[in-house]
């Protein structure tokens, strides 16, 4: 196999990378040479105590490869591709109890319960509260006539989605922003490495105890019916949802937020673009 021709210190898992600009020509080279190919990395350098990973860059190939947890797993090393160099195998193996990093079966029965919750039905009830509150949350902005995009806009839209979606009062939306933020930004030099360790306890803490509030106190919301939902005589524990929360509070909430500020950049940078969307 042709070897690639890549700068010296390429990483796919540097942020530095990513910084300025996104590598379409190192994932080009790497499609087109060595569409598999080892990423060499120090020992330990993000967490893991090899000396690198497979890097693929096909679609067909990834697609592949997620749909084979018979040879490929997110339960072993996690479906995290980066962790600091302080993280303890311990703590990387207590990632496992995350719906992100489990295998068939256990993945499968989570997934059987958890969509109980998440009917066409139960998310479509939300469907006019959340076009309510995008239309809100742009006038709102508008009104001020200047400020931050990122966090008047992009952050509060899938922060008053998660809490209407799971039942957590407006007030406490800041909360999740916060605590996501901290268990995202290990290598973030703003944070400090414990903050994502506190936060994690924190957010499954709050979870864990709505949890056991709906079991006693049901109401018309997911919460409720997942906190309730059966499978073949099992339900989801208290800990089980909290940890379900915490991935889609994290997932949810910063993933989204990311995918409208970089929208909204890519707009910016391609006007012709914006006017035909204002247009059509």
């Amino acid at each position: 196999m042709a070897q690639p021709q890549l700068p010296d210190d390429f990483d796919v898992n540097d942020p530095d990378v990513y910084q300025d600009h996104l590598p379409r020509a190192e994932w080009a080279e790497l499609r087109k040479t060595a569409p598999v190919w080892f990423q060499q990395q120090p020992v330990g350098r993000d967490g893991f105590q090899d000396d690198g990973h497979w890097v693929l860059t096909k679609h067909a190939d990834v697609k592949e490869v997620s749909r084979n947890d018979a040879i490929f797993s997110t339960y072993e090393n996690t479906a995290i591709i980066r962790f600091s160099q302080a993280m303890e195998r311990d703590n990387i193996d207590m990632q496992r109890v995350i719906l992100l990093n489990m295998d068939a079966p256990q993945h499968t029965r989570m997934r059987a319960i958890i969509s109980r919750g998440f009917t066409p039905r139960a998310v479509n009830s939300l469907k006019d509260a959340l076009s309510a509150r995008a239309q809100t949350i742009v006038a709102e902005a508008l009104e001020k006539g200047d400020g931050d995009f990122v966090r008047d806009v992009a952050c509060e839209l899938p922060l008053q989605a998660i809490a209407e979606l799971l039942g957590v009062p407006q007030e406490d939306r800041l909360k999740i922003f916060d605590w996501s933020n901290m268990m995202v930004s290990y290598d973030d030099p703003d944070y400090d490495p414990t903050d994502g360790q506190t936060a994690s306890f924190e957010m499954l803490s709050y979870f864990m105890a709505m949890a056991e509030e709906r079991k006693e106190n049901p109401q018309d919301d997911i919460v409720t019916k997942l906190v309730h939902a059966e499978v073949d005589g099992e339900e989801l524990t208290s800990d089980e949802f909290g940890f379900f929360t915490i991935l889609l509070s994290v997932a949810g909430n910063e993933t989204t937020r990311n995918a409208i500020s970089h929208g909204m950049h890519a707009f910016m940078q391609n006007p012709d673009q914006w006017e035909l969307f204002k247009r059509e």
